[in-house]
């Protein structure tokens, strides 16, 4: 009888090795695959980004190719941003008291 029941104790001891080791690929397989949704919708996230970053420089291309070339858009550019004005015309420049009062305020 000894052998027999040696060798049920090593069989024992295998399926509880096998149960230890199938369980341990469970919690790891689990953890594996939350781990892998997460770094998809980061990916998502960051392609969506790289997509609206890639329109963004599509846009400031378009402009800057504009004030390069485009004499009207100089011009209005020279005038909102320099302050600038032709010799024939005239400038009026008007002060909003409410955002004078409001910038004190702040």
């Amino acid at each position: 009888m000894k052998p027999v029941l040696a060798t049920t104790v090593k069989l024992a001891k295998f399926v509880g090795v096998a149960i230890v080791l199938v369980s341990l690929g469970l919690v790891m397989g689990e953890k594996a695959l939350s781990q892998r949704h997460r770094l998809e919708e980061k990916g998502a996230v960051l392609d969506r980004e790289n997509q609206r970053l890639t329109e963004e420089i599509r846009s400031l291309e378009r402009k800057v190719k504009l004030l390069r070339t485009d004499a009207r858009m100089i011009e209005k550019v020279a005038k909102c941003k320099l302050g600038m004005a032709r010799p024939d015309e005239t400038v009026y420049m008007f002060h909003d008291k409410r955002r004078e009062t409001r910038g004190s305020d702040e």
